[in-house]
Order: structure tokens, then C-alpha cells, then sequence
């Protein structure tokens, strides 16, 4: 293999367990001296016949790392070993997925040659399914040698490629697994966009506004003549499919350089901000809905169903009993005589409301008119025409509508190409466990936004009757590879307000991770660093935060910011800014940086974190900060605790409790459209609907933080966290002023501040106590519990 090493200090090491190859292109930007090492590991490729056949990650833990450096390549008396960490760095390797990094140490390292790296390997395991077996290392370390110098200049960064193949390297031995040999070779390598990632199988390119199709294909095609184009859009997105064997930063390269790209937005991770309960909880205050006011709300409408909100996110049953009525048609991929041709009544439009919905093909009367189309109950819901008989009767293999999507007619997976939007599953918790299930996600946040209201089921949702377009872009995580797309989709596709529930978070060094934190205390009993940590990678999963270098920092912000920039005219955007860790401060975006927050440019993003106020308080006046990212100011706090619908077999309530700035953002996402409903003539005024929302919240509500243990005086103001100390007022917002409505509480004795929802054993003891609006007692909590009929 070509070297191609090139100027910048800071070098990646890729432990690639198989045979990955990579192309050698010339080229890269210098950096400033003294960036990071980035130490990651590359998912296993095993073929058959080999002691990991079969399994499904590599584990470990590993406790220091060595690299040994000379200041003269051929002299041996000027070689050093820098211990360049100290520290646990736990690492899970997974086998067989794509071919995605696994970060597990960052550290730094001089200008020199580097002769060898060293680390000491604590702990090393390979899973299986159903058991866990030990993988024994010589000595306990692992020695990578690279195969030519490895040159650091002093200004500059360098990489190493490292293969390790299964089949020769590990083997059985007396009952277990065992390294044969602990010396491995490296090979210089092009080089690696840490912030992009490594070889991946696809690549999301912006060509400039204009560019014909022809052009595009031209220049995917002088890349490498295996790539394809999967998918283009309007806005000018082409998703480009890329050989396996070809590194992601030689793709990037290539196509920055083209005249024909504005940017290119690569592939990497940001995870759901969600937080899963242990287990499904019963008969729970509805409080959220209170908080927010949306129960007032309610009071003077509940909204239509012209306003579109596309939910990117994990996907959603079709056929849940709280979501079927609002999944979004494609009325261009029915059959012409179901479609409206933008006249109400017209079609299969029965309510005349000027679109086709599944109310309206669940509206009495029809079934002779539904059956012409081959459209019945028999496949999802029995007892619905919902989306999966859509899928069912009207998939033609056609694209209909000429966009290059074939029967989209209730949404997209961008994960899988296909047009059915539902995850694996549908059960709250992973089968066999009682572990929150991620790839119920979707299904959670939609119910936040537009659930159905008035069917004693689930919850009530804050625009309970807008459609939802469900686009599938992950499980536990998405990437750019899959949301960037999706993104575009919503576009092409006219939705009005995007929910992005998910979140990620970069910064330059450890000491200004510390300082965000308000971390002065590095014992374990300080909160401070409590908090931090919570926002670092875990052993055996991921994290929100990532440490880059800065030529990355500076490259990736760039491309996020240029990614957002695109849609800043689309719609209206509720982004939530994640949960690392308990409390962040306002750091600014040039140390600490989250995607989508901050973005210079756009007036259509709402950056959403969470507000608790407690299990017994309703609109107290002032709430605790839960999760606040840094990088300037958020611009609202909606609740971080709600209640989330629950599978459609979990439990006569349909719903329980979870936690994460991924339900405050719906919030957000469902008051605009709630207000789109009440005056269609902000559809495309972004800018003034978004702040419609921010000047009618509940201002001063964030309390101050204090970010170290007691008696350390790093406080934060809660104006500083959140802008003006911002709370969600759903009624205010829809009103455009103050809210008409009294103040809704499901308390009998409601009144301002906090309130006491219990009562004392003996008057639970002595019976029933009356309970206001619709609300049940329950003896087994001695206090009222709202029903979810709203009156």
C-alpha cells in the first residue's frame, strides 16, 4: 500500500480485525501542532471456520498505552516511550455490523517517528450469543509495529492502519480463546477524517443548485466506477453509495474537490436523547400536559390535520391505536380517483379538509368505495384501514409521483431502502429483559407531538389531529447517512415543522470539558464530575460527547452547520439538545459544540432542553434545568419527564413513563403545528412562528444551576442556560398573548406554585376522596389520577 502521510501532528490509530483495504489519495489540511491521538477500533470481519465465527462483539478494557518516539528516524538512542494515558479506556468491537468506529482512548503525543504503540489490555472478551467467553493475551499487551516509520511532524497529522485477522491471530486453547501472537504490523495509511469515520457504505453529497442529473452521475461515476446514486432530491442532496473496500475520507476528499459540490455531509453517529425506565409504570399523573399549558390549550382548539410534522427518528408501528388516524398519506402515490387534486371532498377526502387521511378512510360509509381500490382491514389492525393496508393494497412497484421513490405512501426507512417506516419491534422493553427497547423511540415522540385525543387510550398528543410522516433514521443512534436524507425527504415532501430528537456534542480538550462542567473536584464524590462522565463513552456503549482534534472540530462544525443552513427556509425545526449529563453550562461554540445549536444563519430552529419540575408540582414558579447542552444558549425548556405511549399490548392505559430531552422537543414540534392549524398564514414564515413560541413562553422559569458540590460557588444562572429562562406556554403561544383559560390542574386543590397531589394514610384509610375533572382515585397511591380523557 501507497504512504500518504502528510502534515498534521495528532494520527489515528484503526485496529481493523480483517482484511479491510483502502485507496491511498494525496492531500490534507494542516493542522495546528499538539492535536489528540485518536485510538478507535474497527468492527470484525470473520469468515467461516474461525474461533469467532459466530460471535457478535469483541470486548475489553485497556489501562494504559505506550508510544514509543524518536526525535532522529534512524537513531536509536533518541527514542522515548511517551506514556501518553493512564486510565481506563473500555472498547466494544462489534462483529459483522457496518464498518463504523468505536473511539476508546484520546490522547496526545510529540513531534517524531513513531517505532511502536503499546497498550496494556486488561480485560479482552468475545460475545457470543447466550454467553461471554475470555480471550487470554500474552503478556497482557497488545505491540503494533508499524511496517514503514510512522513520521509526526510538528505540525501535521499522521495515520496508522492496523488489520488483525481472526483466523490467525486468535485461536482455542485449553476451553477459551487465545492472541496466538501480540505483535501486530500497521500500515501507513491516506489520510483519516476522524470526524467523518472510517469505511462506510455511504455518502451524503450536496451538488450546487442546478446541476443535471447527468452531471451527478458523471462525477459518482469518476470516483469509482462501482458507486451509485441511491437517492436525489430537489435541495440538491445525492446519497451515494460507495464501494465496501474504500475509505470514507478518500470519498470526502474527492468529492469536496469537485466544482460541481456545494459540501458534503459525512456519516457518523448522534445518539436519541432519550433516558429508559427500568420498567413499565402504571397509573401516572399526566402532569406534562399540564405544565405545558396544553391542556388550556385544548380548551380553544385542537387543532387540523393540514399541518405535517416528520418525525426522524427510530421509526413507528402503523397501526398503533394512538397514531394510525395521524399517519401521513402520499395522496401522489394513491390511485387517481382516491386523490384530492388540491380540491376539498374531492377523492377519498370525506371530511372535506383538503386532504386524504385515515380518518377519512375509517369514516363510515365507505367500504364499497375502499374495496374498488383493493384496500380492506385484514393488514395491520383489524379492526382499521390503517397504513399497512395501504402498503398492502397499493404497492404497484411504480413511482407514481416520478421522485425516485417507489410507494412511499406513509413514509420512508432510510435505514433499510424501503418503504414501510416501522422498527424490529414494538415492545418497550428489549424481549428477554427489562431494558428500555430504543427502537421504540419514534413511536414515543410521535405520541408527544400528535397522538389521538378523546379515545381513553395512550395520551393526548399537543396537535392531536396533525399528520405524522414517519422517517425511519435509526435505532439507538442515527447518522448522517440516514437523517441528512431524511431531512431532504421532509422538504421534497412539503412537511411544515421536522422533530429531531436526537443529539451530539464535540469538544477540543479535557480541560475545557472540565470547565463546562464547573469540575474543580476530580474525587469520585463530586457531582461536577459525576455529570461529566455520564456525557463520556461507557463501557460496552456509546456516549453523546466526542473528543476531536481541532482541524476536526472546526471541519465537522462546518459541515453541520452547512447541513442545517440548507433547510433554513423548509420548515420549522424542534431540535432537541440532548442529555449529556446532568448540567452543562453555556460554553461557547468555539470549545464545546452540539449539532444544530447555535447555527449561524437560520432562524428556524428551536433548540429544546428539559424542565422538571417534580412528580406533585404543577407550573411551579420556577423549574430545575435537567439537561442542558453547552455551546451558547438553548432557547427553550419544555418537560423532560412525560408520559409516552406504550406498546398497543403493554398495558390497559397504553402508556408509561420516560425521560429525555427527546420528549420536551415534540413539545415544541406539536405547538407549532397546533398553531399552523389556527393560522395556516405562518406556513413558510419560519422565522416569525418560531418566535411566536419563544416570546409567548413563561419567561424566568430556569432556576440557577449549581454545577460542583456545595460550597465550590460554580453557579450558573438559569437565564444563562436557557434564554430568558424560557418554559414552554403551549395556550400563550397558540393565543399569541396571554392565555384566556384559567390555569388547568388535575389537583382538586390546585392554586399557584407547587402542589401536593397525596393525601395522608388516614384519609386514604377512611375512603375514596372526591376527585375533579374526570380524575379516578386510586387507593393503591391514595391521591387522584387523571384520566386521559380529555373533556
Amino acid at each position: 500500500m501507497q504512504a500518504s502521510c502528510s502534515a498534521r501532528t495528532a494520527f489515528l490509530l484503526l485496529l481493523a480485525l480483517g482484511t479491510t483495504q483502502c485507496s491511498s489519495k494525496p492531500g490534507s489540511t494542516p493542522v495546528p501542532a499538539n492535536d489528540p491521538l485518536i485510538i478507535a477500533f474497527s468492527p470484525v470481519r470473520v469468515t467461516a471456520g474461525t474461533a469467532l465465527q459466530g460471535a457478535t462483539a469483541v470486548t475489553g478494557q485497556a489501562s494504559q498505552v505506550e508510544v514509543f518516539v524518536r526525535q532522529v528516524a534512524a537513531d536509536p538512542t533518541t527514542e522515548q516511550i511517551i506514556r501518553v494515558a493512564d486510565g481506563i479506556f473500555p472498547f466494544n468491537i462489534p462483529i459483522g455490523t457496518p464498518n463504523v468506529p468505536v473511539p476508546a482512548a484520546f490522547l496526545e503525543v510529540p513531534a517524531g517517528t513513531v517505532t511502536q504503540i503499546r497498550m496494556q489490555v486488561d480485560a479482552l472478551t468475545a460475545v457470543f450469543p447466550g454467553q461471554s467467553v475470555a480471550i487470554s493475551l500474552p503478556g497482557g499487551a497488545l505491540r503494533i509495529v508499524p511496517s514503514t516509520p510512522l513520521a509526526i511532524p510538528a505540525s501535521g497529522e499522521s495515520d496508522l492502519l492496523v488489520h488483525l485477522d481472526p483466523g490467525t491471530i486468535i485461536a482455542p486453547q485449553c476451553g477459551g480463546l487465545t492472541m496466538i501472537s501480540s505483535a501486530l504490523t500497521g500500515i501507513v495509511a491516506q489520510p483519516i477524517d476522524v470526524a467523518a469515520g472510517f469505511a462506510a457504505d455511504r455518502l451524503n453529497v450536496f451538488f450546487k443548485p442546478g446541476t443535471s442529473v447527468g452531471t451527478i452521475a458523471s462525477v459518482v461515476q469518476s470516483y469509482d466506477a462501482r458507486a451509485s446514486v441511491e437517492h436525489e432530491f430537489p435541495d440538491g442532496l445525492a446519497t451515494v453509495l460507495l464501494p465496501a473496500d474504500r475509505l470514507l475520507s478518500g470519498a470526502i476528499s474527492y468529492f469536496q474537490g469537485q466544482p460541481a459540490v456545494n459540501f458534503v455531509d459525512p456519516n457518523g453517529t448522534r445518539a436519541f436523547a432519550a433516558s429508559f425506565p427500568n420498567d413499565t409504570v402504571g397509573s401516572l399523573l399526566y402532569l406534562a400536559y399540564f405544565e405545558t399549558a396544553t391542556s388550556e390549550a385544548h380548551q380553544i382548539t385542537m387543532g387540523d390535520s393540514r399541518p405535517i410534522i416528520a418525525v426522524v427518528d427510530s421509526g413507528m408501528r402503523l397501526d398503533h391505536p394512538d397514531l394510525l388516524f395521524n399517519v401521513w398519506i402520499n395522496e401522489g402515490e394513491l390511485p387517481v380517483g382516491m386523490r384530492t387534486g388540491g380540491q376539498p371532498g374531492a377523492g377519498a377526502d370525506f371530511d372535506g379538509d383538503g386532504v386524504v387521511t385515515f380518518r377519512d378512510l375509517n369514516a363510515p360509509g365507505h367500504d364499497a368505495f375502499l374495496s374498488s381500490f383493493g384496500i380492506g382491514k385484514s393488514a395491520g389492525d383489524p379492526n382499521f384501514v390503517d397504513g399497512y393496508d395501504l402498503l398492502a393494497a397499493l404497492s404497484n412497484n411504480l413511482d407514481d409521483d416520478g421522485n425516485g421513490f417507489v410507494d412511499y405512501l406513509v413514509g420512508w426507512d432510510f435505514t433499510r431502502n424501503v418503504n414501510d417506516p416501522s422498527p424490529p419491534t414494538d415492545n418497550d422493553q428489549i424481549p428477554g429483559g427489562i431494558q428500555g427497547n430504543e427502537d421504540v423511540h419514534g413511536r414515543e415522540v410521535a405520541g408527544v407531538a400528535a397522538a389521538t385525543i378523546n379515545n381513553a387510550y395512550g395520551v393526548a398528543g399537543v396537535a392531536p389531529f396533525a399528520r405524522i410522516m414517519a422517517l425511519r433514521a435509526g435505532n439507538s443512534t442515527a447518522g448522517p447517512a440516514w437523517t441528512v436524507p431524511a431531512f431532504s425527504y421532509a422538504a421534497m415532501m412539503k412537511a411544515d415543522v421536522v422533530n429531531a430528537s436526537f443529539a451530539g456534542l464535540s469538544y477540543k480538550s479535557d480541560a475545557q470539558f472540565d470547565q463546562a462542567f464547573g469540575v474543580t473536584d476530580h474525587g469520585i464524590n463530586s457531582q461536577a464530575l459525576q455529570n461529566e462522565n455520564a456525557c463520556l463513552p461507557q463501557f460496552g456503549g456509546g456516549s453523546e460527547a466526542q473528543l476531536v482534534t481541532p482541524s476536526v472540530f472546526a471541519a465537522t462544525q462546518a459541515q453541520d452547520d452547512q447541513f442545517w443552513q440548507i433547510h433554513k427556509n423548509d420548515f420549522l425545526i424542534a431540535k432537541a439538545v440532548g442529555n449529556c449529563a446532568e448540567f452543562l453550562s453555556s460554553a461557547t461554540r468555539s470549545t464545546i459544540w452540539a449539532t444544530g445549536l447555535g447555527v449561524p444563519g437560520v432562524s428556524n430552529i428551536i433548540t429544546v432542553t428539559g424542565l422538571a419540575a417534580g412528580e406533585r408540582q404543577i407550573r411551579p414558579s420556577q423549574e430545575s434545568v435537567t439537561a442542558v447542552k453547552g455551546a451558547d444558549v438553548v432557547d427553550i425548556g419544555a418537560p423532560f419527564t412525560v408520559d409516552v405511549l406504550g406498546s398497543a399490548t403493554g398495558g390497559a392505559d397504553g402508556r408509561f413513563s420516560n425521560t429525555g430531552t427527546s420528549f420536551s422537543a415534540p413539545y415544541v414540534a406539536g405547538t407549532a403545528a397546533l398553531i399552523l392549524s389556527a393560522q395556516p398564514s405562518l406556513r413558510g414564515q419560519w422565522a416569525i412562528l418560531r418566535q411566536r413560541i419563544l416570546d409567548n413562553a413563561d419567561k424566568g422559569i430556569a432556576k440557577d444551576v449549581d454545577l460542583e458540590a456545595p460550597g465550590e460557588n460554580f453557579v450558573k444562572s438559569g437565564t444563562d442556560l436557557i434564554r430568558d429562562g424560557n418554559r414552554l406556554n403551549v395556550c400563550q403561544a397558540l393565543v399569541g398573548g396571554a392565555c384566556p383559560i384559567p390555569a388547568q390542574s388535575p389537583f382538586p386543590d390546585a392554586g399557584s406554585g407547587a402542589v401536593d397531589a397525596g393525601t395522608d394514610a388516614a384519609a386514604c384509610n377512611g375512603g375514596p376522596q372526591p376527585c375533579d375533572g374526570g380524575d379516578t382515585w386510586d387507593p393503591t397511591q391514595c391521591r387522584c389520577v387523571l384520566s386521559i380523557m380529555i373533556n
